[in-house]
């Protein structure tokens, strides 16, 4: 049965496939590396990610040729963010093909290694590659990130910025720099969700700058800055006495916010205690009960009312 699925869907994208192949070999605004194209190497690298091996080349060799391509490959990228910072995420047309078949057929290994041979490039996985040496997109990247409204092209600079190392970082704190940009609150936000992904080295570079937006009267922006302040967990002679300061905020979502990002350092969040013991008293009960469940780690003789925590 698995035979003749995998026949099936040959049979069905094969023809498909080979339009794409062909029209891909033809490209000419593509660097090259041995005589293929920045996405034919992208494509052997994804394949390798999802399980499927060349017989010609390596996951090693896609790696180091798109290494070689190196600073090449940046005015391609640098287009694709600026024009459709999202196209990673469209399904190509072999990919629809794929999807619309039955469901036995669309999860067989020859769908599926079509599926990855087709997939569009994604500029931020060619940064993260690259690192520093695509350090001549800095510019470019800056202005994009700094003038643009399009959210997910301010997604796409603040990735590529923060693979690129320390140098890619400085614009990031600048871009903190004014809560009035669009770009601000969701640097923050960009930070505080994925800093996985970026150096922890470098992270933290943008700590005094989250630092004084934590307390800003943009909700958005103070409670994306509190958060990622939280999370990346550096500088906490930095980090705790502004989220401390945040727990006296307007908005109820930034003071859970800064408990929560204050929960997360732990026994070093012991100067905030007792604006964690007035937060006993927050109007909302998430609050107070987080406070209160800080409080019994870092300094449970601030909890002389338990009262305090249930709803009025």
């Amino acid at each position: 049965m698995q035979k003749r699925a995998n026949l099936l869907v040959g049979m069905l994208c094969a023809p498909l496939a080979s339009v794409v192949a062909i029209l891909l070999l033809h490209r000419n605004d593509e660097p090259t590396y041995q005589g293929r194209t920045l996405t034919q190497w992208y494509h052997t690298w994804f394949r390798a990610e999802g399980g499927f091996r060349e017989k010609r080349y390596s996951k090693a060799d896609a790696a180091n040729a798109i290494s070689k391509i190196g600073t090449n490959a940046v005015p391609l990228l640098l287009n694709q963010i600026r024009s459709d910072p999202n196209l990673h995420l469209r399904a190509s047309t072999t990919q629809r093909l794929i999807y619309a078949l039955p469901f036995e057929l669309a999860h067989t290994r020859v769908a599926e290694s079509l599926r990855l041979s087709t997939e569009p490039l994604d500029p931020r996985v060619i940064f993260r590659m690259l690192g520093p040496e695509a350090r001549p997109a800095i510019p470019e990247l800056t202005h994009l990130l700094l003038t643009t409204t399009n959210i997910d092209s301010i997604d796409a600079a603040v990735s590529c910025l923060a693979y690129i190392g320390e140098e890619g970082f400085y614009p990031l704190v600048g871009a903190l720099a004014d809560s009035r940009r669009p770009c601000c609150g969701q640097v923050a936000y960009r930070l505080g969700a994925y800093y996985q992904w970026y150096s922890g080295t470098n992270l933290a570079l943008v700590v005094p700058a989250l630092a004084n937006l934590a307390t800003n009267a943009n909700l958005f922006v103070a409670f994306h800055s509190a958060e990622a302040l939280g999370v990346i967990r550096l500088k906490p002679e930095i980090a705790i006495p502004s989220l401390t300061d945040a727990l006296h905020h307007p908005a109820f979502p930034v003071r859970h916010a800064a408990i929560c990002a204050l929960t997360r350092f732990g026994d070093k969040a012991r100067p905030a205690a007792p604006s964690l013991a007035e937060a006993l008293r927050d109007p909302n009960l998430d609050v107070r009960t987080v406070a209160n469940n800080l409080l019994l780690q870092i300094a449970p003789e601030a909890l002389t009312n338990r009262a305090d925590i249930r709803a009025n």
